[in-house]
């Protein structure tokens, strides 16, 4: 008879080690899901970031661009070819610079709930 109650203990023991074990287990791999999702999406968000950067300094190179040639146009009354690329370069890369802006909203308000 008190064989049969160790062994009930030993075996109430163990199972409830087993079952402790494997809700750890499940949660800690529910966590370790959570931060790799969360490093993923801040691996994003940087990468939008250098994007937006690097729209920003070709819109201002072109603008600078833009403006010397305009300059130019005006200090030597001559209105060249330059000056119309220069244009045509400003407005594509504040073109480019407005549409990423747009995907990186899209991507955000994706993410409010109604």
């Amino acid at each position: 008879m008190m064989i049969e109650v160790i062994f009930g203990w030993i075996g109430s023991a163990l199972i409830s080690g087993a079952i402790s074990g494997l809700l750890i287990y499940y949660f800690r791999r529910y966590i370790d899901g959570k931060l790799e999702e969360e490093h993923r999406e801040k691996a994003r968000r940087e990468e939008r970031r250098k994007a937006m950067s690097m729209a920003e300094q070709q819109r201002r190179h072109a603008a600078g661009r833009l403006l010397f040639w305009l300059h130019h146009a005006v200090a030597n009354g001559d209105c060249s070819t330059e000056l119309q690329e220069a244009m045509e370069n400003y407005q594509q890369a504040e073109r480019k610079q407005k549409t990423l802006e747009q995907e990186i909203l899209a991507v955000y308000n994706e993410r409010i709930p109604d």
